[in-house]
């Protein structure tokens, strides 16, 4: 997860694939905690918005609100992530 986030951090990704890389990483994981669970799906579903909202009305590049948005939940993510290494 942590690899994924910094690859999208480094534009070596798109968010549509972090989005779709953080989904499937997360349902790998075994024996996870609700309460992790249910944190880590909030931030993933900010990701998700704006990209769907990104995709909904074609935007070539995000707004500041849009990555604000991002860089938010991204570090989130990573004290998650970071918790269960």
């Amino acid at each position: 997860m942590l690899e994924r986030m910094a690859a999208f951090d480094n534009e070596a990704i798109t968010l549509g694939e972090l989005v779709a890389d953080l989904e499937g990483l997360l349902y790998s994981l075994e024996n996870l905690d609700e309460s992790w669970q249910n944190s880590f799906l909030k931030q993933w579903g900010i990701l998700e918005d704006v990209y769907a909202d990104a995709l909904d009305q074609k935007l070539k590049e995000l707004p500041s609100e849009h990555k604000a948005l991002i860089e938010n939940a991204i570090d989130e993510l990573r004290k998650l992530a970071s918790q269960k290494i």
